[in-house]
């Protein structure tokens, strides 16, 4: 990460590689290095990865024995973070029931759930309109039920579904745990990136403040980016009340 140019990086991953010829961690960061591959092409180089890094685990009788913990075991979190890689790789190809299926095994692998599946299942889920799903999620995770990272795609989803109340009740609940005016800022802005472009998704984000809406916007991309019909209903939610003037004497 702290190398220079793209060809000392390159040097240090095959370094890496001839000592641990299957490491996940070395072989997607490879796959990632080219940035002139296509997306298509690398979806299909991780899934190339991921077939040799299960057979792997099994190899080394960690696959069946580390179910539903693969993330506090070290030997299996390469497999969980390509995973987690080739997920985001689904989402950019619109590939909605393929990268559901793989969130679904993400939380079957390891439940506590260290690298957010749950995120990305309720996104996927909201770009399906799957509100019994949803649901289903939100009672899974109870801990999540004021989270941004549910809150704000269940409000889109009430929302394409007509469901104005429950909307306005999720927006009215983001207004207190976020400042309305952070959620104004965040709702404004996004209304008037007509471009269709967005920020990076930042490394690091503080819950409750206008970092943590950036991260929840920016990773998943394939739902908000079509959905500026409904930052302009919560912003139309969020101006704030008119003063009522004294009538003049």
């Amino acid at each position: 990460e702290n190398a220079r140019t793209k060809k000392e990086e390159r040097q240090y991953l095959e370094n890496a590689r001839k000592l641990e010829p299957k490491n996940l961690d070395v072989l997607v960061r490879l796959t990632l290095l080219d940035n002139r591959k296509k997306s298509f092409q690398i979806l299909k180089e991780l899934e190339d990865l991921l077939v040799l890094g299960k057979q792997d685990l099994k190899d080394r009788n960690l696959y069946k024995e580390s179910m539903g913990n693969f993330y506090q075991v070290l030997e299996t979190r390469p497999y969980m973070r390509a995973l987690s890689m080739y997920i985001g790789a689904l989402k950019d190809n619109f590939m909605i029931q393929k990268a559901i299926s793989v969130a679904k095994e993400m939380l079957k692998l390891n439940k506590m759930d260290n690298l957010g599946a749950r995120y990305d299942l309720m996104a996927l889920y909201v770009y399906n309109e799957d509100e019994f799903n949803a649901r289903k999620l939100m009672r899974q995770f109870p801990d999540e039920k004021e989270s941004g990272w549910f809150q704000l795609p269940m409000a889109l989803l009430y929302y394409r579904l007509e469901k104005w109340e429950e909307a306005q009740k999720l927006v009215e609940a983001l207004k207190k745990e976020y400042k309305v005016t952070t959620l104004r800022e965040f709702v404004t802005d996004k209304v008037s990136s007509s471009d269709g472009c967005a920020d990076e998704e930042p490394d690091y984000y503080q819950p409750y403040t206008r970092s943590e809406l950036e991260s929840i916007f920016s990773s998943n991309l394939f739902l908000w980016l079509t959905s500026v019909n409904f930052f302009e209903w919560v912003k139309e939610i969020l101006k704030p009340a008119k003063r009522k003037t004294a009538p003049k004497k």
